[in-house]
């Protein structure tokens, strides 16, 4: 809805469980990989039964943007929630943080947009 209030008419995918669910819905083929994924912090951390084995809702997203050719925009909105990563203390960072940063990292070409109205504690966490 609020795309639309813009005017913009892109696919909306509603959170990585709907990928492959919602190719179907649109029409379009297997594979296709255009629209717009919203999708919670927690998805990002998940993990889905797929064809016998478990597949991470990241790997997913990222298998879904194309990998690292990938040259589109990524948005973490209240990106405070991904705070608590540690350089070579990886161990000790949270999930999501980890999800955030690895999905930066395997998709070097994204465009990334951190949005949050939660004012900075700390410079470390931006």
């Amino acid at each position: 809805r609020d795309l639309h209030d813009i005017d913009c008419y892109v696919k909306v995918i509603e959170g990585c469980q709907h990928l492959d669910k919602e190719t179907k819905v649109f029409g379009l083929p297997p594979g296709c990989k255009e629209g717009v994924v919203f999708s919670t912090y927690a998805t990002l951390v998940s993990s889905v039964q797929k064809g016998g084995s478990r597949q991470t809702r990241l790997q997913q997203l990222m298998d879904w943007c194309g990998g690292e050719t990938f040259d589109g925009c990524l948005i973490f909105d209240e990106s405070h929630k991904a705070k608590h990563f540690i350089p070579g203390k990886e161990e000790n960072s949270t999930k999501i943080a980890l999800a955030v940063t690895t999905l930066q990292r395997m998709l070097p070409l994204a465009r990334v947009v951190y949005c949050s109205a939660t004012g900075v504690t700390d410079v470390k966490n931006m």
